[in-house]
């Protein structure tokens, strides 16, 4: 199960990493660079399993919401809003689940 969801965590990164790529590719270069490594450095400071500032579950599950939720609009700004829906969709579930079944070193 844990591993499952660890997979399914990490496709889900590298989609936001994607969908933010491509969001700020559509707004200048620049920002096709800034917007993923924002993303990376947040979550590598705060959400990752060894991450220096480590949060506690709630904080956590909180900061992940918000983060796909902004790839989520940015996926829905260049990909479409039923993609951008989905993708939300899993994200909140995996999420919500992953903090249920008390797997938050995720």
């Amino acid at each position: 199960m844990l591993m499952l969801f660890g997979t399914l965590a990490f496709v889900l990164e590298v989609v936001a990493w994607a969908a933010l790529t491509r969001w700020g590719w559509s707004l200048h270069p620049l920002l096709a660079l800034a917007f993923p490594v924002a993303f990376m450095l947040v979550w590598g400071m705060f959400l990752s399993p060894k991450a220096p500032y480590g949060l506690p579950p709630l904080p956590k599950a909180a900061l992940q919401v918000t983060l796909f939720a902004v790839a989520a609009y940015g996926a829905g700004q260049v990909w479409g809003s039923s993609f951008a829906l989905v993708f939300f969709a899993v994200s909140l579930t995996t999420i919500l689940t992953a903090l249920a079944l008390g797997l938050h070193k995720l």
